[in-house]
């Protein structure tokens, strides 16, 4: 839960994130331990979540307005990807063989 707060809000989704951080205080304070409380939390959720992110297209803009803004975080991060030899063999081979 603690990466999906910190991803929405890296994502500018604040409100969002506040859900899941909600969430995680009433799972930590014991909601799961009693039905009601569990399934009330889930309800109230749910109802939090989908006014936060009504639509997935708020999800698709904001990973956009984020790339826009900083493409390198989207960037390969992989040892292999940043490789001088993996990027000669993927151009010697052509896109295909990877």
């Amino acid at each position: 839960m603690n990466a999906a707060e910190s991803g929405y809000r890296w994502l500018g989704l604040d409100t969002a994130a506040q859900v899941v951080a909600v969430v995680r205080s009433e799972i930590g304070g014991g909601a799961l331990d009693d039905d009601e409380r569990a399934d009330s939390l889930e309800l109230r959720g749910d109802e939090d979540y989908a006014q936060a992110i009504p639509r997935d297209q708020v999800l698709v803009d904001a990973f956009q307005s984020k790339f826009s803004n900083d493409p390198q975080a989207f960037a390969s991060t992989s040892a292999a990807a940043r490789s001088p030899t993996t990027s000669a063999l993927r151009t010697s081979r052509g896109p295909s063989a990877a």
